[in-house]
């Protein structure tokens, strides 16, 4: 969804994306060339483009309503890419700063990725396949891997807070993150919506079984 409720976006694997206009009901569909779509963001300073990520290995950005495929530009190398399937995205408007993780175990910030000159400028290790990302509360961001490891990150790449692994990396897609108040973190994990506060224990629903303590990692306990 943009952030002013009047365009959404949604990632149809192979069937590509498809963008739609509340208000008018309009809709504009892409078939991408190089396989299925994971996540997609609708940018927010140009609504008629969509950001997205799949097995391409790449961030992609497609003007929906020309039809045209944005390409990365690069005065110093080729576009970035990652090394295997991107499956999650965030983008964030105020830094052009682009956050996208998958199935190499990383996730990684680019800064100005469709600028003269994209760079990546941070990247964070996670224990199993990067599966969610979101953006951004001051600056910092939440990582999501498919061990149910979570873990808040500012812009540099430092980890900030740490949620270890919790499960079998059997759990897949089936975990996702979104920031509450402050820095508290709702997550849903194998079905179930569970509740972090970075500073406090996990609070989970009493039928699931698990009890997990924070971590704080760095050099200090961010205020």
């Amino acid at each position: 969804m943009a952030p002013d409720g009047k365009r959404a976006v949604i990632a149809a694997r192979e069937a590509g994306l498809a963008l739609y206009d509340a208000d008018s009901g309009a809709r504009w569909r892409a078939v991408i060339a190089d396989g299925s779509v994971s996540d997609a963001r609708v940018h927010p300073r140009f609504p008629d483009r969509v950001l997205y990520v799949g097995q391409g290995n790449r961030v992609g950005l497609r003007d929906m309503v020309a039809g045209e495929e944005l390409a990365q530009r690069s005065t110093g190398g080729a576009p970035l890419f990652a090394r295997r399937d991107l499956r999650a995205l965030a983008y964030e408007a105020a830094t052009d700063r682009t956050v996208a993780g998958g199935a190499d175990d990383l996730a990684r910030v680019f800064q100005g990725l469709f600028d003269e000159s994209p760079r990546q400028v941070a990247r964070v290790e996670t224990s199993g396949d990067v599966v969610d990302v979101s953006c951004c509360r001051e600056g910092r961001f939440l990582v999501a891997a498919d061990t149910g490891e979570v873990k808040w990150v500012d812009e540099t790449g430092e980890v900030l807070w740490e949620l270890p692994s919790l499960l079998p990396s059997a759990l897949g897609e089936e975990v996702r993150v979104g920031p509450a108040s402050g820095m508290d973190v709702l997550l849903t994990i194998a079905g179930r919506v569970a509740f972090w506060q970075p500073r406090r224990p996990l609070l989970v629903p009493s039928d699931y079984g698990i009890s997990v303590d924070r971590e704080d990692v760095g050099p200090g306990t961010p205020s």
